[in-house]
This record gives C-alpha cells, sequence and structure tokens, in this order.
C-alpha cells in the first residue's frame, strides 16, 4: 500500500473548548475512583457507602455528558417464552371450542 494512511479529523478526537476537556477527563477519574472503591469494598477493607457515593456522581456526570446510554430496552420475552412458542403444536384446521 502505498502513500501516508489516512487520519481521521483531529477534532473528531479532541473537544475544542477546555470546558468539555475537563468533565471527559473528570467522568473518566471518577468512574476509576467508584471502581476502585468496589474493589476495596469486595475485598471487605471499604465502605459501601463511599462505593454508592463515588457511583452515583460518576453516573451523574457521564449523564451531563450526554454519554448515559438509558434504561435498557426491554426484551421481547424470556427464554421460556420462546421455546413455548418454538414447540407449540398448531391449531387444528377445522376444529371448533366446545
Amino acid at each position: 500500500m502505498s502513500g501516508p494512511v489516512p487520519r481521521l479529523h483531529e477534532s473528531a478526537w479532541q473537544p475544542g473548548d477546555v470546558p468539555t476537556q475537563a468533565a471527559i477527563l473528570a467522568a473518566a477519574e471518577q468512574t476509576v475512583l467508584a471502581e476502585m472503591a468496589r474493589l476495596e469494598a469486595l475485598a471487605g477493607s471499604g465502605r459501601l457507602e463511599l462505593v454508592i457515593r463515588a457511583e452515583n456522581l460518576a453516573n451523574r456526570t457521564r449523564k451531563n455528558l450526554g454519554l448515559e446510554a438509558g434504561a435498557p430496552k426491554k426484551r421481547a420475552g424470556s427464554l421460556m417464552d420462546g421455546v413455548k412458542a418454538k414447540y407449540a403444536a398448531p391449531p387444528a384446521t377445522g376444529e371448533t371450542s366446545a
């Protein structure tokens, strides 16, 4: 392959304004701190209250940046519903229920 490798536009990876860059950095740091607090709590040396506060702060920051994925989508049905639908006997034609 000849020639330079095409590069994406620089601004696509770097927000232009400093407040946005600071908010993104803060969200990343808060997420890491929440994960560290969770790890310590699972190891038995941390406080659960700290985990909750750190995760809430990280979630609020991500939501303010518009990075929150939102509520999970509703599933069409359970696995058992799918199995029942697949293997249910089709209704016989010409029969009427009494």
